[in-house]
């Protein structure tokens, strides 16, 4: 349904401090490719600062790239006119990392949720407009009645101010919702609720997610497949459960093997993360990883890998991890 072509989204800044100062390019995102499936559940995953975000927003239809095509239905977003892009918008909703930030404190819930409504003038009246807003608060696992319906969010958990955020996403009914970190700003008792709603919304509106995170324990129970993300590339990608039980790039394993494990009598190895991670600029002919890899040649600090099918996946690594155990799997994959 969503589909980014060779996406890439750079930033121009400015070395030193005197009126000469050099410009660097600070590539955020460059050259992603990347297929999201409506009905799915899409993560992408990484450290932080490694672009997901800027991604996220290029998906979001909150910036445009500064390369690269944006596809909706396999027609480019750039040359829609008005009208379709106001449909495109109303399909494609985002859920913001931050939800003491993404929600109006002087409004009430009832005019929060309801906005998008007013916008795209969904409702017909105002019983209609208000008869939206409590079924999808319904639905998202929060009661109050008229109570709730008219607090300000200043009244809220965190937990319950994020379902609040989705609520407003999901009352246009959406193809699509990117979800920027939906759990890292609520505590540990609401994050599984929240993603059993995320489930829930899959399940009866067929809504697919682009689900972006830090967090691979919450990538490894909600999505289908996922996208490994270091500095603003693609190392590797395909279904979950075959990435995160035997990764195949080096960068994925470090990530896998800080997963805490939930049997306190096991021990797995863990890998040393060694070397620093390089500024992402200028970074277009080297592999990023290079620095922090023990694999690491002369072919790696010379030229930079590109998205190889490996089984049923996707890797950009010319050493990748031992995956044969996983390349007779009849599972399907991406391919980023």
């Amino acid at each position: 349904m969503l589909e980014g072509r060779n996406i890439s989204r750079h930033y121009e800044a400015r070395e030193g401090v005197s009126l000469g100062r050099s410009r660097a390019t600070i590539y955020a995102v460059d050259d992603v490719t990347l297929t999201l499936r409506e009905g799915e559940i899409f993560g992408l995953i990484g450290e932080s600062g490694c672009g997901k975000s800027t991604l996220a927003r290029v998906f979001g239809l909150l910036e445009s790239p500064t390369s690269g095509d944006l596809l909706y239905d396999g027609r480019p977003v750039r040359s829609m006119g008005r009208r379709e892009r106001r449909r495109l918008h109303r399909n494609v909703q985002v859920v913001l990392q931050d939800p003491y930030d993404s929600l109006d404190p002087r409004a009430s819930i009832l005019d929060i949720v309801a906005e998008p409504l007013d916008i795209h003038r969904l409702a017909k009246s105002r019983h209609d407009r208000r008869r939206q807003v409590e079924e999808m608060i319904e639905t998202v696992g929060l009661r109050g009645g008229d109570a709730l319906l008219r607090a300000k969010p200043r009244g809220l958990s965190g937990g319950e101010r994020q379902r609040i955020a989705i609520a407003r996403a999901m009352v246009l009914r959406p193809r699509y919702i990117v979800a920027d970190e939906p759990l890292s700003m609520v505590d540990v008792s609401a994050r599984a609720e929240i993603m059993n709603v995320i489930l829930r919304l899959r399940r009866e509106f067929n809504t697919g997610f682009l689900y972006i995170t830090h967090d691979l324990s919450a990538a490894q129970h909600l999505c289908d497949e996922i996208a490994v993300m270091y500095l603003g590339r693609i190392a590797e990608v395909g279904p979950t459960d075959e990435v995160l039980r035997s990764p195949a790039h080096p960068y994925t394993n470090l990530l896998e093997s800080a997963i805490p494990d939930a049997d306190p009598t096991r021990t797995r190895p863990r890998v040393a993360n060694t070397g620093e991670t390089p500024e992402p600029r200028n970074l277009e002919h080297v592999c990023a990883f290079a620095p922090r890899c023990e694999l690491a040649t002369d072919e790696c600090v010379q030229t930079r890998p590109e998205l190889t099918q490996d089984g049923s996946r996707s890797v950009a690594c010319f050493h990748p991890l031992n995956t044969k155990d996983l390349a007779a799997t009849e599972m399907g994959g991406r391919r980023g």
